[in-house]
């Protein structure tokens, strides 16, 4: 009889039926040890327990809502650069252990972020070998080009590398980490979201990681700033949070231009007032911008839909206000409330009134100047820019400003040359290529906001490209990455891209 149980064990099933016993001699030895080395600090005690379980509770749920919690940890939490410094809340310490803490303190080359994609990646390949029904029903084929354009990302990245070899520069690991992580977190996110209709959440988590963030940012410069400093701070929370805001403003706005609701209109009267105040206080002028253009590309690049003929004929009957609006904001660049973003925008546009725009400017030309200067064939990764006019010196502020250039659009175009560029550029083509697609074929509201706010996110996503240093901040790579995954699964879903069949889980 026990011959006959023994035989019909899954391979490995001696080793599993072993494993509580091994867990809880681990998890005994480390609380033991965490109290002797701290001195009898009670959350030193009962950490160990406290991991376990959270492993456990990892192991029993979906892939997507694992992803789903990071996402939302990633995008929400403060870090230490925050707020200048001043000012922290109770939870930065896990903000910063999920960025470059973890490497401080296991004093290993990559991040906490990595860490945990690198062990999710690997249960959803345990549970793929075993046949694990957790995640549950079909999974939606991920469109064939966009994995063959990820490829040759891939490829361009070995490409800008082998560059910087062969000019002598050397490696530069935090650049190839930058690079790397964007389809790091595509293949995560399309294993993790197997459906369209899994990445709904998200939704949820967006706005609410910007309600967070606004909240942050009121506290910060209407409390802590004028009790430390007696005035605001120039900034409240990190510039990555311009993709945040902007992306919850659009998932707000765009229901109501696909299918206007009580319920839509309702959910945007109520949770659009914090972001935008958020926004004006954290004095981020790219954030406008963004909003400009995502709200210009959706409706040129969608079809044509009856609240594109209402907003032309509303537009057409306030046009002298909103002639009036701009030419007040335009004509003071230090205009504020309603007329802060077209203000913002105009010290963007116009160096003779920002230091910052004057800035950018010069470097803009410095890399310009630095491209003629090298082969079509670029600088190589590890590569930098050289200042042929003078600018002033960031260096206290941002080190790496030669290496990892503001505008990291023509940037690329420096380090990785023509070949190199174009090969790391494709996956940002094929994404707006697909969702414009998607959206014609959408099926569904729900579909077309899902291909709309696709479109949002990527223009979100190129404007930090083009406006400070893209790849910098973790908004910028998990917004591409679940863009991506999105657009690669929907095209799919509505037809607007060609799938043979439909693959198991």
């Amino acid at each position: 009889m026990r011959i006959a149980r023994e035989a019909r064990l899954e391979p490995g099933g001696a080793i599993l039926s072993w494993m509580p016993v091994v867990v809880a001699v681990v998890t005994t030895l480390a609380t033991v040890g965490g109290v002797v080395a701290s001195g009898g600090d009670p959350i030193a005690a009962i950490a160990p327990t406290l991991v376990v379980a959270l492993v456990y509770v990892i192991t029993r749920i979906p892939l997507r809502w694992s992803a789903t919690t990071l996402v939302l940890l990633l995008i929400a939490i403060d870090i230490p650069s925050d707020a200048g410094g001043l000012w922290s809340s109770p939870f930065i310490f896990v903000g910063d252990l999920l960025h470059d803490g973890f490497s401080r303190l296991a004093h290993v080359p990559f991040s906490g972020f990595e860490a945990i994609v690198a062990l999710l990646m690997i249960l959803a390949a345990w549970r793929h070998a075993t046949s694990s029904d957790i995640d549950g029903g079909e999974s939606v084929r991920t469109a064939s080009v966009m994995r063959d354009g990820i490829l040759v990302f891939l490829a361009g990245c070995a490409y800008a590398v082998a560059m910087g070899f062969m000019k002598g520069h050397g490696l530069a690991l935090w650049k190839i980490r930058y690079l790397l992580q964007v389809p790091m977190f595509f293949v995560f996110f399309q294993t993790a979201f197997r459906r369209p209709e899994d990445f709904r959440p998200l939704a949820v988590v967006v706005v609410l990681a910007a309600q967070i963030k606004a909240l942050m940012a009121v506290w910060i410069q209407l409390v802590v700033a004028p009790a430390l400093t007696g005035g605001r701070l120039e900034y409240a929370t990190n510039h990555g949070d311009s993709v945040t805001f902007a992306m919850a403003v659009m998932i707000l706005l765009i229901p109501l231009m696909v299918e206007r609701t009580k319920r839509s209109v309702t959910r945007a009267l109520l949770l659009l007032p914090l972001p935008l105040w958020g926004m004006l206080l954290n004095s981020r002028r790219l954030v406008w911008a963004m909003l400009a253009m995502a709200i210009g590309v959706i409706f040129l690049g969608t079809s044509w839909r009856p609240w594109k003929s209402r907003i032309v004929k509303t537009a057409l009957i306030l046009s002298p206000l909103i002639v009036a609006y701009l030419a007040v904001g335009w004509r003071n660049a230090e205009a504020s409330g309603i007329f802060t973003p077209i203000a913002k925008i105009h010290t963007m546009l116009d160096s003779n009134v920002d230091r910052s725009t004057l800035w950018r400017e010069r470097e803009d030309w410095n890399i310009a100047e630095s491209i003629k200067q090298n082969s079509f064939l670029g600088a190589g990764l590890s590569g930098q820019y050289v200042e042929y006019i003078f600018n002033d010196d960031i260096t206290s502020l941002y080190a790496d400003y030669k290496a990892w250039p503001h505008n990291t659009v023509l940037g690329m175009l420096l380090l990785a040359g023509v070949p190199g560029f174009a090969a790391l550029w494709l996956p940002f083509l094929l994404t707006v290529f697909l969702a414009v697609r998607a959206e014609r074929r959408a099926r569904s509201g729900d579909d077309r906001i899902l291909a709309m706010v696709s479109l949002a996110a990527i223009v979100a996503v190129l404007s930090m490209a083009w406006g400070d240093t893209g790849a910098h901040f973790i908004q910028y790579k998990v917004a591409m990455g679940l863009t991506m995954a999105l657009v690669a699964k929907l095209a799919v879903a509505t037809g607007a891209w060609p799938s043979t069949s439909a693959s198991k889980a």
